[in-house]
């Protein structure tokens, strides 16, 4: 049972972070420099780079979710959920599930819009906008790595 847990824990820190970092590297690179591109540059690029980021993101995200109750179900977690670590679990869960509907409701319509939205105002605005949702977004990623401190410590 010892390399069950040991290896779903691997996958699951590992799938973490895959998507933790694709996030940060969106964040800090790739938007900034799509906002560099002239409109009708900034439009053709959004397009495919939403397609490939939403194809990446969003089965990592649910990848990481689905290790996480895996890995809990193997450490019997599901038997102590009213202990500190057992809330902290929980917590956990419900935060990264979170953080998978906000990207499917609130980013990948956004990063839809900006690819069809004609150059201009409107699609700059838009550019500014979803920078500002993924700032929000990393700050969910930050709390959910504070539980996972949290939990490595037994709260």
């Amino acid at each position: 049972m010892i390399f069950v847990q040991i290896l779903l824990q691997f996958l699951h820190v590992f799938t973490a972070i895959f998507w933790f970092g694709s996030v940060l590297f969106v964040d800090f690179i790739l938007i900034p420099t799509v906002q560099t591109f002239d409109a009708p540059t900034r439009g053709l690029v959004m397009g495919p780079l939403g397609a490939r980021i939403e194809r990446t993101l969003t089965p990592l995200g649910m990848g990481v979710v689905t290790l996480g109750v895996l890995r809990g179900l193997s450490a019997g977690v599901f038997g102590n959920l009213g202990s500190t670590y057992g809330i902290t679990f929980i917590a956990s869960l419900a935060l990264g599930i979170v953080i998978i509907v906000y990207g499917l409701q609130f980013l990948r319509p956004l990063a839809q819009a900006i690819a069809k939205a004609p150059p201009g105002p409107e699609q700059d605005a838009m550019v500014a906008r979803i920078k500002t949702l993924t700032i929000v977004e990393l700050c969910m990623f930050l709390l959910i790595i504070v539980f996972m401190i949290a939990m490595r410590f037994g709260y």
